[in-house]
Order: structure tokens, then sequence, then C-alpha cells
């Protein structure tokens, strides 16, 4: 299972959020090993039969006047039942408020690390639900190029040598935005949509034989970036084999996978004389039209049908 420490959290996000450690700090070693979030609510008021523990815990500021309507006692009391497991990574309290010291006295004898932060609940939500779905979300390397064409990521493999670099070097220089070469870091995210990026190291890098390795910022303007994208579709080039069936009329629709999501799979032979550049971008015009419900070769075939069936 993927996690990430409390501390790893911390450092990266404190900034961003404006997090103040304010007790446990001997816990920062525990871990994160969920992008949701939990806002106790009903457990604060004894209800138990749902509690995901696990998960980052945010009181607000509703949560902050409810306890301060109990006595000191009883406040203590639930504080503890409820913040006392060991699978909570930490606490984030939001808003102007300081917290309870009955709240800061539990924290610091259990060593659970409780954050505080003026910002506003859901401003704190999004920004933790959105930086942990990036790190802890399913991921995979491929070899191959992203480029986004027309708003889709296309996903460019096939062997070394067979041209998937100069091809993504064509799309750019027709306009079309780069994101990664040789190395395609994918996420999954908890909506069932992949996201491609280059790993931080080579980012913004292409290397082209004969050429050697290209600094696309600088060789073609900072707008022909993206930090990432959406993977739309994958085109895979192979060296075209004449014993081998291509296909003619775009009838079948062949898929992939990655990461169990399914992708449309467009096979692109390579010989000298296609311009591969442009075979790419009337795909994906062409995948923007199956989206659409629209499919050539079908509306042809049904044409035909009808023609031939008309004369019978």
């Amino acid at each position: 299972m993927s996690a990430i420490s409390v501390q790893d959290f911390y450092n990266d996000k404190k900034e961003d959020l404006k997090l103040e450690i304010i007790a446990g700090s001997g816990g920062l070693n525990r871990k994160i090993t969920t992008s949701d979030i939990n806002r106790p609510g009903l457990v604060l008021t004894g209800f138990f039969d749902y509690y995901p523990k696990e998960r980052i815990q945010i009181l607000g500021l509703a949560d902050y006047l409810y306890l301060s309507n109990l006595s000191k006692e009883a406040r203590g009391g639930i504080l503890k039942k409820v913040f006392s497991f060991p699978e909570i990574p930490a606490i984030v309290i939001t808003g102007s408020f300081s917290p309870h010291t009955e709240l800061i006295d539990i924290c610091n004898s259990s060593n659970l690390p409780l954050f505080k932060t003026s910002a506003e609940t859901s401003i704190i939500i999004g920004e933790i639900v959105f930086y942990l779905e990036d790190l802890l979300s399913h991921k995979v390397v491929r070899h191959g190029s992203l480029v986004n064409v027309y708003g889709c990521g296309i996903l460019i493999e096939g062997e070394s040598g067979v041209g998937k670099s100069e091809c993504a070097m064509g799309l750019i220089r027709r306009g079309h935005r780069f994101v990664a070469d040789d190395l395609v870091e994918i996420h999954r995210h908890s909506e069932g949509v992949l996201v491609g990026r280059a790993d931080k190291f080579i980012q913004n890098y292409m290397e082209v034989r004969g050429l050697g390795i290209i600094d696309v910022s600088s060789v073609f303007g900072v707008a022909s970036l993206l930090e990432e994208s959406k993977i739309d579709i994958v085109i895979r080039f192979e060296d075209w084999d004449p014993s081998k069936t291509y296909a003619r009329l775009g009838l079948e629709t062949e898929s992939t996978e990655i990461l169990n999501i399914s992708l449309p799979l467009v096979v692109l032979p390579v010989k000298p004389g296609r311009d591969l550049p442009i075979l790419v971008e009337v795909a994906t015009l062409n995948q923007h039209l199956k989206n659409r419900g629209i499919n050539s070769a079908q509306i042809l075939q049904e044409k035909l049908i009808k023609k031939l069936t008309s004369k019978e």
C-alpha cells in the first residue's frame, strides 16, 4: 500500500497551507495511507458506527463550537475516546480559533500530530485531497512520448528508434504541447482518469537521435509545454511488416489497458514517406468524432449496405 509520513506531508505543505504544529510532534512518523479526509462531526457526539480513523481528521468551527458547549470533563472524555486510535495520522484545525487544552493534552500524550491553520476549511480540504491523491494514486512508468494534441493526451509508444520523439517534435512544431519523452509517469486518479507527466529530472527534455538532448522550452518556447496531461489515446508505432494485415476500414476498434483502465489504441505502421505527425493529428480528430458517436467507417458501411439492398 502507498503511504507517506506525516512529516513529509508537513514539509511539503506547511507553506502552502500555513500549517503550524502545536502538539504531538513525537508522532510525525505516523503514516498517511489514503487521500480521503474525515470531519468527525457525529463521532464527537458518540456515534461510532462509521468512523474512518485512517484518514486525516479536520476540525472546523462547527466542531469547536459544539465542544465548547460541553463541560470540561465531558469534552475531555469524548476527545480521548475519539482520538485515541493509533490509525489516525494527524488532526488539522482550521479557522482562527485556538484548540481546547484537552485536545492539546491528548495529542501530546499519544504523540498524535495536531496542526493549526488560519485557512478556510473548504480550501484546506481541497488542497490536502489533491496533494494526497497525486502522491498515493496507483502509478506506472511507460516508455514513450506524451503530447497533448487538440486537447487530447496522446501516448505514443513503440520500439526504441521507431520515431516516437521525432513525431513528438513534429507535433510540437505544429503548435501542439509537449508533456514527456522517453519515460512517462502515469497516475491513476480515483475517478478513473489517467494522468501522465515527465519524471522531474528529465522534465522539458527530449532525446532525438542525431541531435542529442533538446530542451523543448528553449527551442520552442514555454508555451509549448504542459506539466501534465490526461491520457486519452494510445498510438503505437511499429515497423511496417509487409506480411501483416493492417486496418483498412477501421470498423474494429482496438483498445489497451493501463492500470486497469481501457484506452483506445491505434496501431500505425511506420515506413519512409509516412508523415507521422499528420497521421497522429488525424487519429486524434477521428477519435474526437468517435467520442461524439460519429464513426466514419460505420457510416460508410451502412451506406454501402443500404445501396446494395436497395438494388435487390
